[in-house]
């Protein structure tokens, strides 16, 4: 059987979580009232989700289609749901926040 290390200790892995954390400088830098959901280091390399209050996460979507950007809205398990995500809701958002929040995996 052969041990594979965690992707945050490979090649590939570093360089998912140097644009992860460029792409939440440069998101966080330029809407300073977005909320990073979940830890802000303690995370999967390639993953971030991000919320904005006030804001429908699929009219996010629709213009980062349009960018030719793939993302999806809430949570992994709620995507494509309407309602607030459970789970964030579970981790103290708001349902407006979560309602605007935008999950991004890179690789």
């Amino acid at each position: 059987m052969e041990i594979v290390p965690p992707l945050r200790w490979t090649p590939v892995g570093a360089q998912c979580v140097g644009l992860r954390d460029r792409i939440v400088d440069e998101i966080t830098r330029r809407i300073p009232d977005c909320v990073l959901n979940g830890h802000p280091s303690e995370r999967l390399p390639n993953n971030l989700n991000i919320s904005f209050a006030g804001v429908d996460g699929e009219s996010i979507l629709l213009g980062l289609d349009l960018q030719g950007i793939a993302a999806s809205s809430g949570s992994a398990c709620s995507s494509g749901s309407l309602e607030p995500s459970h789970v964030l809701l579970a981790l103290g958002q708001t349902a407006d926040v979560a309602r605007g929040s935008l999950r991004i995996t890179l690789g």
